[in-house]
Parts: C-alpha cells; structure tokens; sequence
C-alpha cells in the first residue's frame, strides 16, 4: 500500500504492521495485533493516517484510523457487528464501509469522521460547499485535504446506504467521491450498481459478475475477471466491455521454486504457529536437517513428503503440507462404499 507521496509502503506480516521508507528502505514495525493482524485499506489524503481494520481479543471487527507520528488509533465504526474495507472520500472527510449490522447482511455505510457542525441537507450549506469545491478544483496546485478525526459518538453518525435481501459486495468510489460502485444483485441477477454518497439513485450500471473488481486511478474504467478471462470496462457512456488480450511464456526453475516452497512452509509455521515456543523445538535446527535432503526432489509430492516430515517434529495435529502435482495422474478407479450411500 503506497503512500500519496509514494515515498512510503505499508506491508503486513504476522500480525504485524510495518512501514517501508522507498528512499532508505528502511522497514520500521508501527503496530502488532496478536487476535488476528491488519487488514490496510488506504492512507488518509494527507499521507499522515493509515485506514484498516481488524479484530479485537473477542474478535469484534472494527475499521480504525491510525496516526503515524503518535501510533494512537481511532475506532471509527465502534459497533459490536463486523465492519470491513473502510475507505475514505477524497475530501477526506467521510468514510465508506461494508457492515452486517442491518439484520446480519453485508450493506453500505457511510459515516462523516468528524462531528457535524452545520447540516449537510441545508440548501445555504449546500450551495457554500458547492462553491468552495468548485474553487479548489480551479486552484493550480491544491493541497491534499487535511484529516481530523473526531470518533466520540461515530457510531451514530453512520448512514446505511444499500438495503435489501441482497448483500454488497466489492465498491470503489467515483474520482469525486459522489459516486459509489459496488457489486451485487436484484430481481435481474448479479452486476454492478452505482449508488450516490447519500444513498439516492441507486442504479444498475452493468449485468455480470465482476470479479476482482479494480478501477483506474482515473476512475473512469475498470478492470474485472469473469469466466476465467480479465476484461475491461469504461464506466461512462455505453459501458463498453473489451477483454484484455494478453499472452505470457514462463520459464520454471523447479529446484529454485521447491526451495522456495520448503522456506515458505518453515516460515509460514515459525510465524503462525500457534506456539511461539514451536512446542519446544529448535525450528531453525530443523530447517538445516531437513533443507539438504531437497537435493534429492524430482517431483512436487517429494518436497510435499519432506516438509511434512520436518511439521511433524512439531508433534501436533491438524498441521502439514499438501498442493497439486508435478504431472497429470492418469484417474483410477475408486471403491464405492457398501451399505446405505
């Protein structure tokens, strides 16, 4: 996740949240959350807070904004219901949300991040706002919206958006923030929806599932897969469709992606297993028993079987190694179970 600058990245890693600075490369732990890691939506306009959710000790899951300078995070959904893929508007000034707390279906909320001090519908405010926007929008160089943040009482301040039997899914907004695009269904079956930041207008603006859905920085296409091939869209005038035509050739180093595999299967357990103490067994020593036998791999189900064996010195169940293999097995035949089926 790039910052607005892009002289910074965000990564996670075991429940960790680290930021990386581009110049230096330098790579700086701001955060752990031992229920369950992060989940980063995007940097506030300003670069100065991370937007994410995650979940507390019971599991409650929140959407947050977090300030780099004093790593203080603020709750911004504080609901006992699941909250997910918080993003803001441009103007940074109101968060979109995914929420179950509308009779346990996924809908779209809306919540304003800081306390209202003039009502959004009046038309004198209206028009003000309109103004001022318009001439940030003539200015040469406008500065990136300042966020602030003012959480006491949030949970109040969130608007439900979608309703229905049907559930949101993936959404994005327009460039302006107006504008919010998300999948889900109605009486015509599945497509994408556009619906305005207030929650009028709601409209289907294309028939489809729209898989892995990304828009362009612009806003003005966006890119989706459907039936195993990726297609894009532009969003204004006729929704044109055009699959994106690509070929790629790939050339596979075997060896070098078994050893791959074997350090992401260690890795994967010194950092997620349960037990940070690995059951009091020294994780690295079983990396160096195990490591030379990859010398003697010639087919998946091999390095399966040896990382297999090095998960087992940990003595504890429901823990291995499985995936697909080297080459196409011929199918045979499979005995039927007797009795009752």
């Amino acid at each position: 996740m790039p910052s607005p600058r892009f002289d910074a990245n965000v990564v996670t890693a075991a429940n960790r949240l680290f930021t990386v600075d581009l110049d230096t490369r330098a790579v700086t732990e701001v955060a752990h959350n031992g229920a369950g890691g992060y989940q980063v939506s995007q940097f506030s306009p300003d670069g100065k807070w991370l937007i994410y959710a995650r979940s507390d000790d019971r599991q409650n899951r929140e959407i947050y904004a977090f300030e780099m300078a004093t790593k203080r995070e603020h709750n911004l959904t504080d609901s006992p219901f699941t909250e997910m893929r918080g993003v803001l508007t441009p103007d940074g000034r109101k968060l979109v949300f995914v929420s179950d707390r509308a009779d346990g279906i996924n809908h779209l909320f809306v919540a304003s991040v800081e306390k209202l001090a003039e009502d959004p519908d009046d038309p004198l405010v209206k028009e003000r706002l309109k103004k001022a926007q318009a001439e940030k929008k003539d200015a040469k160089d406008p500065a990136a919206p300042v966020f602030r943040v003012d959480a006491d009482g949030i949970r109040k301040r969130a608007v439900q958006l979608t309703r229905g039997t049907e559930p949101a899914g993936s959404f994005f907004l327009s460039a302006d923030g107006k504008l919010i695009y998300f999948t889900s269904a109605d009486d015509k079956g599945r497509g994408l929806f556009s619906i305005t930041i207030d929650g009028k207008d709601r409209k289907r603006v294309s028939d489809g599932v729209f898989a892995s859905l990304t828009p362009t920085r612009d806003r003005k296409k966006v890119f989706y897969a459907q039936d195993g091939e990726v297609y894009h869209m532009d969003l204004a005038g006729e929704k044109k469709k055009t699959r994106v035509e690509f070929a790629l050739s790939v050339t596979v180093d075997r060896r070098a992606e078994w050893a791959q595999m074997f350090d992401e299967c260690w890795r994967v357990m010194k950092y997620r297993f349960y037990d940070e103490r690995m059951h009091g067994v020294d994780w690295a020593a079983m990396k160096a028993r195990y490591e030379p036998l990859l010398a003697y791999v010639g087919e998946n189900q091999d390095l399966y079987d040896i990382a297999n064996e090095m998960i087992g010195e940990l003595n504890a169940s429901h823990v291995g190694v499985s995936g697909p293999p080297s080459r196409q097995v011929p199918a045979q035949y499979t005995t039927r179970y007797l009795g009752f089926e």
